[in-house]
């Protein structure tokens, strides 16, 4: 397994793009996530991406498996995991298939503790992920080369560490 992503939940002001945009990073976006209640921009690198989510449909989001809304609590992780691989078979009956009603065709397994567990991130793999030199976001062909900022660049916040994240995926990030 590889890490794919990750989000970090922010206002939907979206003030720390500036700070971003001003050390140089280009985004892509925005998209929203409809059904889901979010909407996002993303920092784009040839291997993995930085997705900055916010809620913008509270009701969809209260009616969503995900209800990201609660992640805006004080004490409730921002942040969200993906990974590409394949879950190793001792942790697969730790994962519940979700198809996002933005892309319904699409599958992907979020760790069941993970969405109920505000004190971790949101944890979830790409159903069928599992070659992991063929994901996105290099092999989406809807993506012009000039959107990738330098892989160099790709960075995790240290906030993220203190996080109750599963060790046999802590080693991956």
């Amino acid at each position: 397994m590889v890490l794919n992503h990750y989000f970090t939940l922010v206002d939907k002001s979206f003030p720390e793009k500036k700070s971003l945009l001003e050390q140089g990073f280009i985004f892509s976006g925005p998209r929203k996530h409809s059904g889901q209640g979010t909407s996002a921009e993303f920092i784009l690198f040839p291997t993995n991406y930085i997705e900055y989510i916010w809620i913008d449909n509270i009701e969809d989001s209260k009616n969503n498996l995900l209800k990201l809304h609660r992640r805006n609590e004080p004490k409730a992780c921002k942040y969200g995991l993906c990974f590409s691989g394949s879950i190793p078979d001792n942790h697969k009956n730790d994962f519940i298939v979700y198809n996002p009603p933005y892309n319904p065709k699409n599958k992907i397994l979020i760790q069941k503790e993970s969405i109920n567990n505000l004190s971790m991130p949101l944890i979830f793999c790409h159903a069928d992920s599992q070659d992991t030199n063929k994901f996105e976001p290099q092999n989406n062909k809807n993506i012009q080369p000039e959107l990738f900022n330098s892989s160099d660049n790709f960075f995790i916040p240290e906030e993220l560490y203190k996080f109750s994240i599963p060790q046999y995926l802590k080693a991956i990030i």
